[in-house]
């Protein structure tokens, strides 16, 4: 099947989505996780939970933003 994409087939059009899912799956749990740790850590006012939060979410963030550029 022909997808206006040259040279790409059905099976590699297949790969990449699972790729991108696979990554979006990643990237969102990195963030759910992230936000967890600073509501978490504020809450029971551990600070190294919630600079360990923070730090996912910056992660997550930045990979996103390589990712989209």
């Amino acid at each position: 099947m022909y997808y206006g994409i040259p040279d790409q087939t059905d099976k590699e059009i297949g790969n990449d989505v699972v790729r991108v899912t696979a990554k979006t799956g990643e990237l969102a749990g990195q963030a759910a996780s992230g936000v967890w740790d600073v509501g978490a850590g504020l809450i029971t006012a551990d600070k190294q939970q919630a600079k360990s939060g923070f730090d996912d979410l910056g992660d997550a963030v930045t990979t996103t933003v390589k990712g989209a550029g």
